[in-house]
């Protein structure tokens, strides 16, 4: 799995520092070949690596954020985070996983099949994860403190969409019940498994 390429986002931000110069402002990293790191002057690391053969986009900025993404036999891998965040994109065949993360959030988004698409937002000091292991579609969509959305597919055709805000929890798959759990905030899910909220 390309999971292991990207053991987790304090590692990167860490290697990155170590391993290049400062950049002004963020860190833009862009491959299709091989790995590419990258720091900025604000503390921002990423880390672009292609496998084999694909595309891989990492940008960070502000305040000290961190992105990586890895692609592999051409799939599209893009991690953007943006204010003390981390987003972290996996692409292992030829599908599109995207992660953002905007102030003090993390996302996660893995594709594994081919024509898969896996997107997760986070923002505002919540947490995402979208993973598609088949010819299917992920998402997940946070927003606001401890809000968190967990999206995953593993049947083909297979669609989940997870969004939470105010400190919700959304969780969704394609092959069995959601969860939602609102709290004083939103949480809904819509798929191909089930409804909730």
């Amino acid at each position: 799995m390309l999971r292991e390429a990207c053991i987790g986002l304090a590692v990167i931000a860490l290697s990155c520092a170590a391993a290049t110069g400062a950049n002004a402002g963020g860190a833009n990293c862009v491959s299709t070949s091989g790995r590419i790191t990258n720091t900025g002057s604000d503390g921002s690391a990423c880390d672009a690596r292609v496998l084999s053969t694909g595309k891989a986009i990492a940008k960070a900025k502000v305040n000290a954020s961190s992105s990586a993404a890895v692609a592999d036999k051409g799939g599209k891998a893009t991690a953007l985070a943006v204010d003390n965040s981390g987003s972290t994109a996996e692409a292992e065949l030829v599908c599109n996983a995207k992660a953002t993360a905007k102030k003090s959030s993390l996302s996660f988004a893995n594709c594994a099949a081919t024509g898969a698409v896996a997107k997760a937002k986070a923002s505002k000091g919540s947490g995402s994860s979208a993973d598609a292991e088949a010819n299917c579609v992920a998402k997940a969509s946070a927003t606001g403190t401890s809000s968190n959305a967990t999206a995953k597919c593993t049947t083909t055709g297979g669609v989940v969409n997870a969004t939470a805000s105010g400190g919700g929890t959304a969780s969704g798959t394609d092959t069995g019940a959601p969860t939602c759990t609102p709290g004083s905030g939103t949480a809904k899910v819509r798929s191909t498994g089930g409804n909730c909220g």
